[in-house]
């Protein structure tokens, strides 16, 4: 199940399950930016629940609610995805777009880290070339 298979309400859901942690229905109610209905979170979570996006648990009377990936992988879904519409699966060209034109300073760290997963595929890609 993809990102974009899902309501801006379901997204909304899954991004404070994923924040929070599991959830009850009041929990993910109060979370809301916006006012809804106990039923109404209650409907959507059904509907996330039939989609394989979200699980559940009886705790007592109630259920708790869970993401059924992990954020990492959902991540990882949703910017493959962007990479694919917006960039024809250019990490580059993403990379590009968001730093280049000095709109967007890069800081020290993030560059640090830039240079370090580079210089890993690096090191990862000739040592399979070695086998």
């Amino acid at each position: 199940m993809s990102e974009a298979e899902l309501s801006r309400r379901e997204r909304q859901i899954l991004e404070i399950l994923f924040e929070r942690g599991p959830s009850t229905v009041a929990e993910i109610t109060d979370a809301l930016p916006d006012t809804l209905s106990r039923n109404a979170v209650r409907t959507f979570l059904t509907h996330l629940t039939s989609k394989g996006a979200v699980t559940r648990e009886k705790h007592g009377r109630e259920f708790t609610y869970h993401p059924a990936t992990e954020k990492s992988t959902a991540a990882e879904g949703a910017l493959s995805k962007v990479l694919d519409v917006f960039f024809n699966g250019s990490l580059s060209d993403a990379v590009a777009a968001r730093f280049g034109g000095g709109k967007k300073k890069i800081s020290d760290k993030e560059l640090a880290r830039l240079e370090s997963l580079i210089e890993e595929a690096r090191r990862q890609k000739s040592q399979k070339g070695k086998k």
